[in-house]
């Protein structure tokens, strides 16, 4: 006897009580019908065979889903409708084909056929009741298979029967009922489903035991041995091939990857197959039959460890597969970098060979070529320098002139009276020129405005020279080849290295080499620069400039500080461009404030692209410096008044005269200071105060009695003068004592002027405050409160 366990439906947990009210209807259920496989005699003859070894009390196989594992029968479903009340009138038509209506003689349950209805049960079980008994249970109950004709028949009749004698049996005393004794009325409001709240929580009953099969009988327990035995050996030999077959595989796969690490070739296939087929197979060696079979936990226990054994070594599989496969990539990756490497060396050492050729030609055509703008360089300074000595000359002259006038010397100036007439009559044409060529306003005074403008002929001479040596600067680079008659050029060159062996070119110290390379192009623009007499002093218009200001830059936004490219500009401005501004220095005219004014700006400008502390610029400061005390110096030995005192009263010619020229000797004064901030302090106050000031400016004061002419020089002298110089004190500095002092006879020769001017006497206060002279501006304010 075996049972087994269906798995019940999970589209809804429902439960129902099925009655039988009448012939025709039956309950609808899931039945399951066996289709037998063999005749019905012969299932018979089985039967009969099982009772006798049994005893008579043989169990019917109840299967529910596990008898296919048999191989005896199958189950064949038979579906139902949806109605659960309702059934096809035509259900089991195939097998119940004959089913016919027997009546049955009813009878009564009197105590004779009771006491044999009681005898008849002695050895089966109680009967269900009728009005809950299926056709499964009922067949299920008495046969195995599928009942025949004659046992439908009589079932039908013991159906009719129990319904009949239970119907006649509540009219008899002696009837005993075996349904229920609830009342209709109580089952009207019971209902047959069970809904899912009723329905306890968990698992089903038997879920875990869904498929299995229990066996009871001798035969039944000898059976299961047999068939645990023989499934145990065969589990065993397959399990000792499959052993063998992984220990051949793994030794093989050991071999494979000690060949692979040692660099040897695969075998191939036909040399395995070949291998495995002259291995012996392995002994099989029989189980005893004696030998016990092992229980469930000790079978459980040496499956989960062959489980776990089979997959660590499946794990170690994997990883060396893993293993191999990483290091193949990595070899193939290697051997696609090592011919990557090969192809760049090939095509770096091609590069430098063509490089190295290029530099040398490079220097090869620097080394001719700076030679000749060295010369260039020298015959363009010689055509400044002889402008320049043009314009002073004459300047000298026409000063020469003043002193001599307002000296009352006339030996001074040792030129004919009508080339000092032509001269002066020049000085003011030049001076007509600049008044209409000047379109802001200018100054009023005669000296202060630039008189460097050269003549006519000297005009034409000098611009002949520039003409020339610009046509030669242009043919400098005429006869030299494609790749170096443009900075452009050169430059691709060098970028080029830059990006490709970035390395390579700071180990040559190709940053710092560039300067050097560049500077051919850049003195070659510069040749005929004229910084001095240029309105626009700007480097960022210069050819050179627009080409070199991005040279190794790829990002704007990202710059290296420590590149030296990021300071070419500034190399090239302190190797190139200061050095030829220095010797620009060397035909600086001091006396026109057009030029100072310039070279003040160029030296704001070069701020922008070097410190003052570089050893460039102090160069440049330095030769600065060194011009202005050479022409200061000059001064103080041409007009020396230690030797010609001034005549006092002069003539009308005579003031005029010295009004010229100590306006022209002021405007020295004004250019000098404004080199302060890169000029020493001692060295200025040297030159403006102690030379200029107090040793012509003061004495030319005493000259003139124009008392608002005079006014003038005093506030224009004051104002030239930095404050900070002066400082913030509280009594007259020593370096103005002899302008003080001569600003005080000034205020006492004017006194009724200053009583009767009230703007006079607050200018002259205002005058002497500013020189720390508070008791004078007292006095002067006082006079007119």
């Amino acid at each position: 006897m075996s049972f087994s366990f269906r798995k019940p439906s999970k589209a809804k947990s429902l439960r129902k009580k099925i009655e039988v009210d009448d012939d025709d209807v039956e309950p609808q259920v899931d039945t399951v019908v066996k289709r037998p496989n063999k005749s019905i005699a012969k299932e018979a003859k089985s039967d009969s065979k099982r009772q006798s070894k049994s005893g008579g009390t043989g169990g019917a196989a109840l299967s529910f889903g596990g008898d296919d594992e048999q191989g005896s029968e199958s189950l064949v479903p038979i579906k139902t409708t949806s109605n659960p009340r309702m059934v096809k009138a035509n259900i089991n038509h195939d097998l119940f084909s004959n089913r016919t209506s027997t009546p049955t003689q009813t009878s009564d349950y009197s105590a004779e056929s009771l006491q044999a209805l009681k005898a008849g049960q002695l050895h089966k079980p109680p009967a269900p009741n009728a009005d809950q008994l299926s056709v499964n249970d009922a067949f299920s109950a008495e046969f195995k298979d599928i009942p025949d004709a004659t046992a439908i028949h009589a079932a039908r009749k013991l159906r009719e029967e129990r319904r009949a004698a239970g119907i006649i049996g509540e009219k008899d005393t002696g009837f005993i009922s075996l349904a229920d004794e609830k009342s209709e009325k109580m089952k009207e409001h019971e209902s047959r489903l069970v809904t899912e709240d009723q329905e306890l929580e968990g698992e089903e009953a038997f879920d875990d035991h869904v498929g299995d099969q229990i066996n009871f009988g001798g035969d039944a327990v000898k059976k299961e041995e047999q068939r645990r035995k023989a499934e145990f050996e065969q589990n065993l030999l397959v399990a000792q091939e499959e052993d063998v077959d992984d220990e051949a595989e793994e030794e093989l796969r050991q071999w494979e990857d000690e060949q692979i690490r040692k660099g040897r070739a695969k075998k191939s296939d036909a040399d395995r197959n070949s291998e495995k087929a002259e291995k012996p197979r392995p002994k099989v060696y029989s189980i005893p039959t004696a030998v016990s079979l092992p229980n469930l936990s000790e079978a459980s226990r040496r499956i989960n460890n062959l489980v776990a054994t089979k997959e660590n070594n499946h794990d170690a599989n994997l990883a060396m597969l893993a293993h191999t496969k990483a290091d193949f990539d990595r070899s193939i990756t290697a051997s696609a970098a090592l011919e990557v490497d090969r192809k760049m060396s090939s095509e770096r050492y091609t590069y430098f060979q063509e490089l190295l050729q290029y530099i040398r030609e490079l220097a090869d055509f620097l080394n001719a070529k700076f030679a000749e703008l060295e010369k260039l360089e020298e015959e363009y300074q010689e055509t400044l320098d002889t402008g320049l000595e043009v314009v002073q000359s004459r300047r000298f002259a026409l000063m020469d002139y003043d002193f001599s006038q307002m000296v009352g010397m006339e030996g001074l100036v040792s030129d004919s009276p009508e080339n000092q007439r032509a001269r002066q009559q020049a000085r003011r044409n030049r001076r007509a020129a600049r008044l209409q060529a000047r379109t802001g306003p200018m100054d009023e005074y005669e000296g202060l405005s630039t008189d460097d403008e050269l003549d006519a002929e000297s005009e034409a001479k000098y611009q002949e020279r520039k003409v020339e040596t610009r046509l030669k600067r242009s043919r400098l680079l005429e006869d030299a080849t494609e790749d170096f008659k443009s900075v452009i050029l050169v430059k691709q060159r060098f970028e080029t290295w830059k990006v490709k062996y970035p390395k390579d070119y700071d180990n040559g110290f190709g940053g710092w080499s560039m300067p050097g390379v560049f500077a051919i192009f850049v003195r070659q623009e510069l040749v005929d620069w004229e910084p001095l007499q240029s309105t626009s002093t700007s480097f960022d218009t210069m050819h050179w400039h627009k080409q070199l200001s991005d040279y190794g830059i790829r990002d704007a936004s990202d710059v290296d500080e420590d590149d030296p490219d990021t300071r070419l500009l500034m190399k090239i401005m302190e190797k190139t461009c200061i050095p030829r501004l220095k010797a620009r220095i060397a035909s600086y005219d001091v006396w026109s404030g057009r030029q100072t004014k310039a070279l003040v700006r160029i030296l704001g400008g070069l701020m922008d692209y070097s410190d003052g502390g570089s050893g460039p610029f102090k160069n440049l400061v330095s030769a600065i410096e060194t011009r202005i005390g050479d022409v200061v110096a000059g001064l103080s030995q041409r007009y020396a008044f230690h030797v010609a005192a001034p005549s006092i009263p002069v003539s009308e010619m005579g003031r005029a005269a010295a009004d010229r020229w100590f306006w022209t000797v002021f405007k020295l004064l004004q250019n000098i200071v404004n080199f302060k901030r890169w000029v020493r302090r001692e060295a200025l106050q040297q030159w403006a105060i102690d030379s200029i000031l107090n040793g012509c400016l003061v004495k030319g004061l005493r000259v003139t009695r124009d008392y608002e002419g005079d006014l003038v020089k005093y506030e224009k002298i004051m104002k030239a003068i930095p404050t900070e110089w002066i400082g913030d004190v509280y009594s007259v500095p020593d370096f103005l004592r002899s302008l003080e002092n001569e600003c005080r006879e000034f205020a006492r020769r004017n006194g009724d002027v200053a009583g009767r001017n009230r703007e006079f006497a607050e200018r002259l206060a205002r005058v002497f405050v500013e020189m720390k002279n508070f008791q004078e501006a007292s006095l002067l304010g006082k006079m007119h409160r």
